[in-house]
């Protein structure tokens, strides 16, 4: 027998063996739900987003109800009142018990340790399999928010990018008009140095271009990847951050002068102030906010771009993840999918919570629209949403992000505070941060 032959028919008995096993596994798996159809949920009681409402379950039962409409026989419970700065506990410790649910809310800050220890079940080959699923029909970075490498592990639930909220009313009168949505950090600069002010006389400020603006903002409005994916190496030392510190010290310099007290958006004297959609949405369902915003107008805009800008923010996403453990993985994706993908079920969000559908159908709907339209008084515009989302960006969350998101901070602290030469400390600091990031593998 020649060399080529061999090889053929090795190769027609490896495909054979493949196709075997997986007819054994999916008898084996088909015997499993046969003889056990249940489902099991874990998430909070509590928003996600830190505000009370009383619809803690609501989506998650009328998603049941969905899934009961094709899927009859299957049981599916949750466990009522974990709130949410105990369910990482209580997920860890149900873990560890061999009873983690089927189906759970991830949260980003748990979502690489928890696929790194194999708790996540991929979903790639779900979703390529599933020919009733396109992920192009999420908004690109809420979707990208549960890769990791070139594996699917979450779909998103539901997500809130971070809008610059605008007090038109000092605008007008400052014969300033709105920004565009594709306005620069020159343009917000300028702005911030025509409205600081003294507008009493008694010598202090009392008028402010911006509060709550943060280097870290500078940073997600200009394209920066600060870290690897696994929070090993720190990209201090870069132009688009030597961008970022000169603009956030000219912005800090300028609100250095003497003030009469700390600004504050809701008082009415600041012009700018960053926050995500879900706060301005908890602001709106405030009945005591409401009448605090009530001595002027107010809009948003996305937020100004750096000269190297990918992205204009970051999304909060919150997601929904597999057991690698469940007995009835097939089904615990569809579970997850009529919660994620569902438009029906994807539009309570905008009923029953703060965030936002990651479903662009669903976001861009007239419905929402006329939905946002009642809850803001016009004060978000739909055309708005779509841009933020276009041109939102992800970011890793590998276990010590906070923490190093913090150390950066610090850096940024010591550039301004003391630095003469911004490309001089920044290759000192990004030593630094380097030497602290590798720390965390030990």
């Amino acid at each position: 027998m020649n060399a080529g032959r061999f090889r053929r028919i090795l190769g027609i008995f490896a495909v054979i063996a493949v196709l075997l096993l997986f007819l054994m596994t999916e008898a084996d798996r088909n015997f499993r739900i046969s003889k056990n159809k249940k489902l099991t949920v874990g998430l909070f009681s509590d928003s996600y987003w830190g505000v009370q409402n009383g619809y803690a379950y609501q989506i998650l039962e009328d998603a049941i109800r969905r899934f009961h409409e094709t899927q009859p026989d299957v049981e599916v419970t949750y466990e009522s009142g974990i709130i949410l700065d105990d369910y990482s506990e209580w997920l860890a410790e149900k873990i560890l018990s061999h009873d983690a649910p089927d189906v759970f809310v991830v949260l980003l800050e748990d979502r690489n340790n928890l696929a790194e220890i194999g708790v996540l079940e991929p979903l790639t080959l779900y979703a390529g399999y599933d020919e009733t699923f396109n992920p192009s029909d999420y908004y690109d970075a809420a979707y990208q928010t549960g890769m990791i490498g070139s594996e699917l592990y979450t779909l998103p639930f539901e997500c809130a990018p971070k809008l610059m909220f605008v007090n038109k009313t000092i605008l007008d009168n400052e014969g300033i008009p709105m920004p565009q949505m594709d306005w620069t950090w020159d343009d917000f600069l300028e702005i911030c140095e025509k409205t600081t002010k003294d507008t009493n006389g008694n010598s202090a400020v009392d008028q402010y271009g911006e509060s709550g603006y943060t280097w870290k903002d500078a940073s997600d409005s200009n394209g920066i990847q600060l870290f690897d994916e696994k929070g090993t190496a720190c990209y201090f030392n870069s132009e688009e951050m030597e961008q970022v510190l000169i603009f956030y010290d000219k912005l800090s310099q300028l609100q250095s002068g003497n003030r009469e007290r700390e600004p504050d958006f809701e008082d009415g004297n600041v012009v700018f102030e960053p926050m995500y959609f879900s706060e301005y949405r908890s602001f709106k369902s405030n009945e005591l906010s409401g009448i605090r915003y009530s001595d002027f107008s107010w809009d948003c805009v996305p937020m100004p771009a750096g000269p190297s800008a990918d992205t204009l923010s970051v999304l909060d996403t919150l997601s929904f993840g597999m057991s690698a453990s469940s007995e009835n993985k097939q089904l615990s994706w569809e579970l997850i999918k009529c919660l994620t993908y569902d438009p029906q079920i994807q539009s309570e969000i905008f009923l029953y919570s703060e965030g936002i559908s990651a479903l662009r159908a669903v976001t861009e709907s007239a419905e929402t629209a006329d939905r946002l339209e009642q809850q803001s008084g016009g004060a978000v515009n739909p055309a708005v949403m779509k841009y933020v989302m276009e041109h939102a960006g992800t970011e890793p969350h590998f276990r010590q992000y906070k923490e190093a998101v913090q150390e950066v901070g610090r850096s940024v602290d010591v550039i301004l505070k003391e630095s003469f030469s911004i490309q001089m400390e920044q290759v000192i600091q990004n030593r630094r941060l380097n030497q602290y990031m590798q720390s965390f593998e030990n």
